[in-house]
């Protein structure tokens, strides 16, 4: 009995600490814009930086890719908690909203 007590101590101790860390998903996403043009992906990914900080998503990485004839696609890497199901659909939701944003698609998916 007072060995059970003993590990749970040591539980509550690590989690007073914030040492326990819940595991992390890494979502790559491809974003098309509705408009050829660099200033149109600029602005888009303005919108995903202050989407993201708010919504406690960590952007890690954001890279440009020429499709054809002055059309870009935007490519993002972002982080969160693998446990929050919601906020991963509140973001790509909010994602769809962005102006300019003509579709957004999941590349990978991966745990961290």
């Amino acid at each position: 009995m007072l060995e059970n007590i003993s590990a749970l101590n040591v539980v509550l101790k690590v989690l007073k600490r914030g040492v326990y860390r819940m595991g992390l998903m890494r979502v790559i996403y491809k974003i098309m814009p509705s408009e050829p043009g660099e200033a149109i992906i600029n602005s888009i990914l303005s919108d995903i930086k202050s989407l993201s900080q708010n919504m406690g998503i960590k952007l890690h990485d954001s890279k440009t890719e020429p499709i054809a004839f002055g059309l870009y696609s935007l490519k993002i890497l972002i982080s969160l908690p693998e446990e929050d199901d919601k906020l991963l659909n509140q973001f790509e939701s909010q994602l769809k909203e962005i102006k300019g944003v003509e579709s957004i698609e999941v590349v990978g998916m991966t745990r961290a």
